[in-house]
């Protein structure tokens, strides 16, 4: 399935897709990687419609609007991603967009491996949601981990609160992903996000992006 264009009152079918970043593994025996699953984008003007998704379970799935773009796939239940990316992240863009006043994109995120939250001596380890590479949406710092000196910012902005890892996430330890060396925590989270944003021109930009330190 290629990318889809929606027009109003079109009947949405099922989709899985997904994002994902990778830290180089020069940085230490720690390793981080992100991802997003089934985004999904909305436009609001008079009403609500979504205009577009994107299936990356195909290797032909990912078009021009995502730079840059490569495949992998997760050990269990073989969710196929688009991936794996270093501190540079992937930015959407899309053109061409309908009038509307606002935008709202869900999608899943997936916290990989040894996310070390707001822990300055590993981290902070942040993921970065923005719109432009201007505008934040999100950018807070997660854990994979149970340890108390590895507390994240999320479900709030870093650097402003410190919760225990794993807050918030809808799914842990699914996706099959190997333990790391010397890391006391937990393989993978599973977080659902959706923000609405006041947004009129006919081009969107979207990037995502990991940013941390080993």
């Amino acid at each position: 399935m290629l990318p889809t264009v929606f027009r109003p009152g079109q009947r949405l079918e099922p989709f899985t897709r997904a994002v994902a970043a990778k830290l180089p593994d020069s940085l230490g025996l720690r390793s981080m990687l992100a991802g997003l699953l089934w985004l999904t984008l909305h436009l609001t003007y008079t009403q609500a419609q979504t205009v577009y998704q994107n299936n990356f379970e195909a290797a032909g799935n990912a078009g021009s609007e995502w730079q840059p773009a490569s495949f992998a796939t997760t050990p269990k239940g073989a969710r196929r991603f688009i991936g794996r990316f270093a501190n540079e992240g992937t930015t959407l863009t899309l053109g061409n967009l309908p009038a509307h006043s606002a935008v709202t994109v869900s999608f899943d995120l997936l916290v990989i491996q040894s996310w070390d939250g707001s822990n300055t001596g590993f981290g902070p380890d942040l993921w970065e949601w923005s719109v432009g590479g201007e505008r934040t949406l999100l950018r807070a710092t997660f854990s994979n981990s149970s340890d108390a000196g590895l507390r994240q910012s999320y479900p709030d902005s870093y650097p402003y609160s410190l919760n225990a890892g794993g807050t918030g996430a809808a799914e842990r330890n699914t996706l099959g992903f190997p333990t790391v060396p010397s890391y006391s925590g937990g393989t993978d989270s599973v977080y659902r996000m959706t923000n609405t944003f006041a947004h009129s021109g006919g081009r969107l930009v979207l990037r995502f992006g990991a940013l941390g330190s080993a």
